[in-house]
């Protein structure tokens, strides 16, 4: 899922209004990978982050996963349904 946050926050730039998300979503993305001792994503012996903020966090980014498929997949059969 982390690695995959750049195609989510691509979408999100397009947006109107969604400044304020981006950030969050790239706050949150840092304090993720913070998580991880290298490029191999092994994770750290211990969180640096509460697990309650960890558990939010995927929630807020698989629920903006959620609505961004939807919305591809809503405008892509408007697409069709026009031709």
């Amino acid at each position: 899922m982390l690695s995959r946050l750049d195609t989510l926050v691509q979408w999100l730039i397009k947006l109107p209004q969604q400044e304020k998300n981006v950030k969050a979503l790239l706050s949150m993305r840092i304090q993720l990978m913070k998580q991880f001792k290298s490029t191999e994503w092994v994770v750290n012996d211990e969180l640096t982050i509460a697990p309650d903020y960890l558990k939010r966090s995927l929630a807020i980014i698989k629920n903006m996963f959620t609505s961004m498929i939807t919305k591809v997949q809503r405008f892509q059969q408007s697409q069709q349904g026009q031709k």
